[in-house]
């Protein structure tokens, strides 16, 4: 690449970098944002993990056989985890020396997986929401709509100041959850247990591609709406199937492994490919113009 091709790409990045770089110092200096956006993934990264654990090291194991009881009723788990499980995860349980051992480990590297989920469609609806109706609401969008950028160049921007919060938030659950898992189970199954295979697809494939359609959902809705409210409100209907597919590995109802992740992986980038051809139609100024009135 020639020097002039060079300082033409960065003169066409520049102001993208500039708008997201703006939003995310808004964003930061908000809290009333921010702070809620914490809470699910520390309850997810390192509240319910630390419980769970907890229950098992501390008040099922020492109690011998009458640990399964303190856990409640394990059948259905027990039986997940015999019937449901894939062969893989099923030879890694089988060494295992008792149920209460397979069950902890099968909820922390398998069911509990699509929770991490919630935390990239929550966050990325309400920033994206936040940048786009409620700078609508707060009549600050009009200067950028006029300023010397193309509409392509602000709704990357845009798009960039939701994308890359939301996955900074995932991945620092990941990181959390992986060390409340490894330091407090290590002492139950001798070793670390947390990444298993099963959950590379999710964060690397899934998670991104997740937070690309959320994106650019609430970024559509949020140009045909008047304020962040109403965009945040039709930008959960989005959020939606997520809850229903966390909830249903939760269940036993929707179990899935890295195959059926590299499938939805391969859906959501073509969902997020179709929603971004129309963000690309509305990134005409007058339309744009029109949709602010």
């Amino acid at each position: 690449m020639s020097r002039h091709e060079k300082l033409v790409g960065q003169s066409r990045f520049g102001p993208v970098w500039a708008i997201a770089l703006k939003d995310m110092r808004a964003l930061k200096a908000s809290v009333q944002l921010w702070l809620p956006m914490l809470i699910v993934p520390l309850v997810f990264g390192g509240v319910l993990p630390a419980i769970l654990i907890s229950v098992v090291r501390f008040s099922a194991l020492p109690a011998g056989a009458e640990g399964v009881s303190r856990m409640g009723n394990l059948d259905f788990l027990l039986e997940l985890v015999t019937t449901s499980a894939p062969p893989a995860l099923q030879a890694q349980l089988a060494p295992l020396p008792g149920d209460i051992e397979r069950v902890l480990y099968f909820a922390l590297t398998y069911l509990l997986a699509p929770m991490f989920l919630l935390i990239p469609a929550m966050a990325a609806s309400i920033i994206t929401a936040n940048s786009f109706a409620g700078e609508k609401e707060r009549k600050t969008l009009e200067g950028l709509l006029y300023a010397p950028i193309s509409m392509n160049q602000l709704l990357l921007g845009k798009a960039l100041s939701a994308l890359l919060p939301a996955l900074g938030l995932t991945f620092g659950s990941f990181l959390l959850y992986g060390i409340v898992v490894n330091s407090l189970a290590y002492p139950v199954f001798g070793g670390l247990i947390f990444p298993t295979w099963n959950w590379l697809p999710l964060m690397l494939l899934v998670v991104p591609a997740l937070t690309a359609v959320i994106v650019l959902a609430t970024m559509l809705i949020s140009a045909k709406v008047k304020g962040f409210q109403e965009a945040y409100q039709l930008g959960g209907v989005v959020v939606l199937p997520v809850l229903a597919l966390a909830g249903g590995q939760a269940t036993g109802l929707l179990l899935l492994g890295s195959g059926a992740m590299l499938l939805m992986a391969a859906a959501l980038a073509l969902i997020a490919w179709l929603l971004l051809r129309s963000a690309r139609r509305l990134a005409q100024r007058h339309q744009f113009l029109e949709k602010l009135g």
